[in-house]
């Protein structure tokens, strides 16, 4: 059962209610004066991110000695950017000695690993530079540290600064102890302040097409589209033509030709990430990030390989959608464990099945994955629930775990695993309250079928759209669903009938198709 919750109308127009509602989208003020300006808004100083100086300084100090650099980044869409970004800008600032390592998160352990360890000793680095991760990996900086390696972090997970990895330096807003104001940059972002600063520090340009990468890490990784990350994607979809990288040549009709309005860009940004995601391979190697760096001649079998790839994933995700679809939880009022003891669902598709059963039952979900005596765990919940004080509240029966309030991970154990479940379910005993909060459907407006058509085009207005600056959403009552709604996309699963009238709740997906999200017989005669 969800909540319909209509927000109070604010104007007599639709442009001027959503004019009210949303001017806090585009409200920066941060509160202090040390700003900048960034392709004509003003933004926060970068300078003002903790150890983001320091960093620079060391890393134009190993170009300019012609130290072996490696880079370490996260194996999503956010870590693939933000690892093609700094590492092209060293081919740019002379490197001639760097090297990345991606590790596989279906096959390797989270975070800095033995495997990578062993690397770096084997091939003499001075420098790793993690990049969307390494931000708990205290164990392996240290040991990184013990053969005269020393390590420089950006992150952006959340952080504990009382136990905080021995680092050269950590780039991550997120510190306690960092001043800078916005703390919903991506790793992506990080990385794009990062090299800015080397680039003034150098004198030089940082290249526009940066932006673009990091407006897809960002988009992809979910990240708030408030503050800084929202100015980031207005940057890119305003100078749409100015981002082109050279990779992106083989799309290059759906650029100049298609790509017209927000949608179609938000579209095609969304299409390229999860391209990017398929690109996991062994021993350090990406398929996708080697698309980025290849030279002409190679990017196009490249590329073939990434959508053969990303057709096979597509063909697997169905079966898992139908699954899931299938599942009715006798007892989902407060959380959901979902635990895979068949093994029906590919490790692939962790991520993605605990954000539908989210969706489904908009409660916390957990996914559990047993392998041996490990028990891994895929979180995902609704603001205002937090998944990490969550874990924290639990964190006695876990090996590891973090990420963010709304999508979390850990390890654990067989043998923790009743005690887990029993300590979890004391702490959303307690949030009780939040959760049911989070069962609730926001609607933005009460709208006519006769505004329907032209909702589209008005809402475009406040794009970009994303976590916390989300795509409105409307409810139209007491129409026939299958005249006034032919194409839209039936997210509700619930089946209705093409002579009865309905209450309809709906949006609009990435793509701009109109997308149901509730309905109920309407009760207007």
């Amino acid at each position: 059962m969800f909540y319909w919750q209509v927000a109070p109308r604010k104007g007599e127009s639709i442009s001027e209610h959503l004019d009210k509602s949303r001017e806090y989208l585009d409200d920066n003020n941060y509160g202090n004066g040390n700003h900048e300006s960034f392709f004509g808004y003003k933004i926060p100083n970068k300078k003002l991110i903790k150890d983001v100086l320091k960093a620079a300084t060391r890393i134009v100090k190993a170009v300019k000695n012609n130290e072996k650099i490696v880079i370490f980044g996260h194996d999503d869409v956010d870590g693939i950017t933000s690892t093609y970004i700094l590492f092209d800008f060293l081919d740019k600032i002379g490197s001639y000695s760097h090297y990345y390592y991606i590790p596989n998160r279906l096959t390797d352990s989270h975070g800095i690993s033995e495997s990578f360890i062993n690397c770096v000793n084997e091939n003499n680095f001075s420098l790793v530079i993690t990049v969307d991760i390494g931000v708990t990996s205290i164990e392996g900086v240290n040991k990184l540290n013990d053969m005269g390696c020393e390590v420089i972090i950006t992150d952006h997970h959340l952080i504990s600064s009382s136990n905080l990895p021995n680092a050269y330096a950590i780039v991550n807003p997120k510190r306690d102890d960092c001043q800078y104001p916005d703390k919903t940059l991506t790793g992506v972002g990080i990385v794009y302040f990062l090299v800015s600063i080397i680039s003034e520090l150098l004198g030089i340009t940082v290249p526009d097409k940066y932006i673009f990468w990091t407006a897809t890490g960002t988009i992809a990784d979910k990240g708030s589209m408030v503050g800084i990350n929202r100015i980031i994607c207005k940057v890119v979809f305003d100078n749409w033509q100015k981002m082109i990288d050279r990779p992106l040549s083989l799309w290059s009709n759906c650029i100049s030709k298609k790509c017209t309005t927000y949608f179609d860009k938000n579209h095609y940004i969304y299409n390229m990430a999860k391209l990017l995601s398929c690109g996991r391979d062994i021993n350090g190697e990406n398929k996708a990030l080697y698309f980025l760096l290849a030279p002409d001649y190679k990017q196009r079998e490249v590329v073939t390989e990434l959508f053969k790839r990303r057709s096979e994933y597509e063909s697997s995700l169905t079966n898992v959608r139908k699954l899931l679809e299938s599942i009715s939880p006798e007892n989902k009022d407060l959380f959901y464990i979902y635990i895979d003891e068949k093994d029906e669902i590919p490790l692939i598709h962790s991520g993605w099945a605990v954000n539908y059963m989210c969706y489904l039952f908009k409660i916390p979900v957990i996914y559990i994955k047993i392998k041996g005596s490990l028990v891994l765990g895929e979180c995902k919940c609704i603001k205002p629930f937090n998944f990490v004080d969550a874990l924290d509240y639990c964190k006695e029966t876990l090996c590891q775990f973090g990420g963010h309030n709304c999508a979390a991970g850990f390890i654990s154990s067989v043998d923790m695993l009743s005690s887990f479940r029993n300590l979890f379910a004391q702490y959303a005993e307690t949030q009780k309250d939040v959760i049911l909060n989070g069962k609730k459907i926001p609607i933005d407006l009460e709208v006519n079928k006769e505004d329907i058509p032209s909702l589209k085009n008005l809402i475009m207005n406040y794009s970009p759209f994303g976590e916390d600056a989300p795509i409105p959403t409307f409810l139209v009552k007491n129409i026939k669903i299958h005249q006034t709604m032919p194409d839209a996309v039936n997210f509700s699963l619930k089946e209705y009938l093409p002579g009865e009238n309905y209450d309809v709740v709906f949006t609009y997906r990435c793509n701009g198709k109109m997308a149901i999200i509730d309905t109920k017989k309407s009760s207007i005669s």
